[in-house]
Order: structure tokens, then C-alpha cells, then sequence
């Protein structure tokens, strides 16, 4: 996704991603692209910081390492 967005030269600019959401036991689940957890360095380990922005929006930061 990203070798794509930088070959459409809008790399750098918010990228808009359309996921769906998947349960898993009573939480839900949403998947993160290879190439974006690539690029953020992700490893899955992260603690993350889950904010409810506005009506239909959230907010995704990974928290530094202390």
C-alpha cells in the first residue's frame, strides 16, 4: 500500500485506508497493514493509546518506549 501511495505521489499526505472489522470473543479486531506495520515498525508488542475522536472517529498512537 504505501509503494503505491509513493507511486501516486501522494505519499506523506493522510493516507485513507478501508479495513473491515472482525470479533474475536467479546472484543472486536482490527487488522493493521503489513506494509504500514512495516513502516511504523511495529513489532505487535506495542502498548497503544485507543482515543474516541468526535462521533465516528478514533485515534491510534503507540506509546514510546519509557
Amino acid at each position: 500500500m504505501i509503494k503505491v501511495a509513493r507511486r501516486m505521489k501522494i505519499w506523506g499526505k493522510p493516507l485513507k485506508l478501508y479495513r473491515k472489522l472482525s470479533k474475536s470473543g467479546r472484543g472486536t479486531v482490527l487488522r493493521i497493514p503489513a506494509d504500514l506495520e512495516k513502516n511504523l515498525d511495529i513489532k505487535g508488542d506495542e502498548v497503544v493509546i485507543i482515543s474516541k475522536v468526535g462521533k465516528n472517529k478514533i485515534l491510534i498512537e503507540i506509546e514510546s518506549a519509557s
